[in-house]
């Protein structure tokens, strides 16, 4: 699969019953106005890269964590931790693999 169009991502709204998620070069996304909750969607849509970008940086310093200080790792991990961490590898994997 290839790279996702570059952010920042931005929300606009057309003249026609449309609004738009691009960034200064191309256009990303059209959610019409007439569905529901097409602002939030536009806005969730216009904020991937951003979360794309958290989620990994996050589980960098989970792993470096994990990784380097065991005794502060050892008193994080949960099973809530665990599936947490589960999930958002599986979101990462689905955002650039598809899978």
């Amino acid at each position: 699969m290839s790279q996702h169009t570059p952010g920042s991502w931005t929300v606009e709204h057309s003249e026609d019953d449309e609004t738009l998620v691009s960034n200064e070069v191309e256009h990303i996304a059209t959610i019409w106005r007439t569905a529901p909750a097409y602002e939030a969607n536009a806005r969730l849509i216009a904020a991937a890269p951003e979360l794309l970008e958290a989620l990994k940086n996050m589980l960098t310093a989970l792993r470096v964590l994990r990784d380097g200080r065991v005794s502060a790792w050892d008193a994080l991990v949960t099973p809530d931790l665990c599936t947490q961490w589960d999930r958002a590898k599986a979101a990462i994997a689905k955002a650039e693999k598809g899978a």
